[in-house]
């Protein structure tokens, strides 16, 4: 006899993941303000450079780790488990050219969003930003050539109707 599954009000969190989501969305939106606050005094570079600095510093000795381990268990012999710190900047060079990839797309998207926070109120560029929700599954659907699932088509009619 198969069994279901409990309701979300049955489960010992309910409600959990949408409180979770609510406050991320409250979280990310507040930053609007802040980062337009922000730019009073600086330019949208240099805001950049001192948020994104600041964060490379902190987290690249984790992202090098991390990739060393990586690369140690995916090497042929298997035998070290991680890779002398002499021998990091040769294997480094994927990790180096994807965060410059991902860098620069990175960079020219804040540079556009905090650009246009100097010339827009703070609610206009949520919205733009927010359109992602919209044209993410338009650009899949161009993409793949094939429709999106109907849920998908309601989620996208809904936020586009708001």
């Amino acid at each position: 006899m198969a069994t279901r599954a409990p309701a979300a009000w049955e489960t010992r969190r309910p409600l959990l993941p949408e409180l979770a989501l609510i406050s991320a969305t409250i979280a990310y939106g507040s930053t609007f303000k802040l980062v337009q606050n922000a730019l009073v005094d600086v330019t949208p570079v240099g805001y950049m450079l001192l948020r994104f600095g600041v964060a490379a510093i902190v987290l690249a000795p984790f992202a090098l780790r991390n990739h060393m381990v990586a690369s140690a268990s995916a090497s042929p012999s298997g035998s070290d488990l991680v890779i002398p710190v002499a021998a990091a900047p040769e294997g480094c060079g994927s990790l180096l050219r994807a965060g410059i990839v991902f860098g620069v797309i990175g960079w020219v998207g804040y540079w556009f969003q905090n650009t246009g926070l100097q010339h827009t109120t703070t609610s206009d560029s949520a919205f733009i930003t927010g359109l992602f929700v919209v044209f993410t599954p338009v650009i899949e659907t161009v993409a793949r050539r094939r429709l999106p699932a109907r849920l998908v088509i309601a989620a996208v009619a809904m936020a586009a109707a708001g």
